[in-house]
């Protein structure tokens, strides 16, 4: 009880919910990191990009326990690709070209995006992760005063929307 099916294989939806919201949560903390200018925060968002890959990996290779790199090499060139564009947004940053603020925003609108992308075609989660992400970026940009009030309500709203979700699938058979 509790659990779906998902490739043939149960999983607990409340561990789903709890990563989802967990990781929504952490992005918002990124983007807090480099808005306040820490030093840590490019390590940060490096650590968040292995967490968010990490989730990914966990959620396509559990239902096969296929780790071969033929099954994972999609999935890990999907992540290097944003760590990439993520890198490069550092170096504008660190040129002059772009403001910190700046930078925080459209790093976390493009891991919003490579986030949703892996909803597309890994796990359908980060199909809600993905969008939450980023509106939490654009919220933040229209909102500075009050942003972490409104992220907290949209990270709530994810974890609602995974909640209801997971109730139509299974009273629908979903």
């Amino acid at each position: 009880m509790g659990e779906t099916q998902v490739g043939g294989v149960g999983r607990h939806w409340r561990v789903r919910i709890v990563l989802a919201g967990a990781l929504v949560a952490l992005s918002v903390i990124g983007l807090a990191l480099v808005d306040a200018g820490a030093a840590v925060a490019h390590g940060y968002f490096h650590g968040l990009v292995v967490a968010f890959a990490a989730v990914s990996l966990w959620e396509h290779t559990l239902p096969t326990g296929d780790w071969s790199w033929r099954n994972l090499r999609g999935l890990v060139l999907h992540w290097l690709g944003f760590v990439g564009a993520f890198n490069m947004l550092f170096a504008l940053e660190r040129q002059g070209l772009l403001q910190r603020n700046e930078v925080a925003l459209v790093a976390l609108i493009l891991l919003g995006l490579t986030v949703y992308l892996a909803g597309i075609y890994y796990d359908p989660t980060f199909l809600i992760v993905g969008p939450a992400v980023a509106l939490a970026a654009v919220l933040a940009a229209f909102v500075e005063e009050y942003v972490f009030v409104i992220l907290l309500v949209v990270a709530l709203v994810v974890v609602v929307v995974l909640v209801l979700w997971r109730v139509a699938s299974r009273r629908f058979g979903g």
